[in-house]
C-alpha cells in the first residue's frame, strides 16, 4: 500500500481530545507501547471518532472512552469504497 492510500477493507479513525483518567491534561505513554488502540479504547479518556469503518459494516460514530459510550452515529455507512 502506498504512502496516502487506503486500502478498501481498512477503516479510519481519529481519537479526540485524548488523556490519561481522571483530572489530567497529560497522556502517558508506556515506552513498550505497540501501536495498538487499547492505549486508547480501555486505558485512557478520549472521544473516538471511527470512520470509513467498511470491514466491520459500521457506520460512523463518535464514542466516548473507557465508557465507550456512543456518543451519536450516522444513519448510513456513506463512506465505504
Amino acid at each position: 500500500m502506498g504512502k496516502g492510500k487506503v486500502e478498501k477493507s481498512g477503516y479510519q479513525v481519529a481519537l479526540l481530545s485524548v488523556s490519561d483518567v481522571g483530572d489530567s491534561d497529560k497522556l502517558t505513554v508506556p515506552e513498550d507501547f505497540d501501536g495498538s488502540l487499547g492505549l486508547f479504547t480501555k486505558e485512557n479518556e478520549d472521544y473516538f471518532f471511527a470512520f470509513k469503518n467498511g470491514p466491520h459494516n459500521v457506520t460512523p460514530f463518535v464514542r466516548k472512552s473507557p465508557e465507550r459510550k456512543t456518543l451519536g452515529s450516522a444513519s448510513e455507512n456513506t463512506m465505504i469504497a
